[in-house]
């Protein structure tokens, strides 16, 4: 029994010291990390993009989210915002006309082929549609 016993003594001292190791490994990087921080590096925007707006009768939702938009920080000359008012019944087009928004009306000849939905729109995307 005692040669068991001093077998099974030798390996969770060797498990401890290993344990060990890796805790004191956790505890340097930690405090390396915290010490030797990188300087955040901001760079100016450059890339133009587009926002594609599908809408179905959102006309209280158009508004917020297009301030939202507006209000990003990013330059408003390189990026457009552009409103598809997909057939429409309320007065979603005209709220975002009110805002200055490119907005384009899909008409009823779309519905026709079963291409309704938000996700239609963006597949379709402005050719789909006419510009106002």
């Amino acid at each position: 029994m005692s040669l068991f016993h001093s077998i099974l003594n030798i390996l969770f001292i060797i498990m401890q010291v290993f344990t060990g190791i890796i805790g004191v490994y956790q505890i340097f990087m930690s405090l390396f990390g915290i010490w030797h921080r990188k300087d955040t590096s901001f760079f100016e925007p450059r890339k133009r993009f587009a926002v594609l707006v599908p809408a179905h009768n959102e006309e209280r939702v158009v508004g917020p989210l297009v301030d939202s938009l507006m209000a990003q920080k990013y330059p408003r000359q390189l990026f457009d915002v552009h409103v598809i008012a997909d057939n429409c019944t309320d007065h979603t087009r005209e709220v975002a006309l009110k805002l200055f928004m490119s907005v384009s009306r899909r008409t009823s000849e779309a519905r026709v082929l079963r291409l309704n939905g938000c996700s239609n729109v963006c597949k379709t995307g402005p050719s789909s549609t006419t510009r106002l």
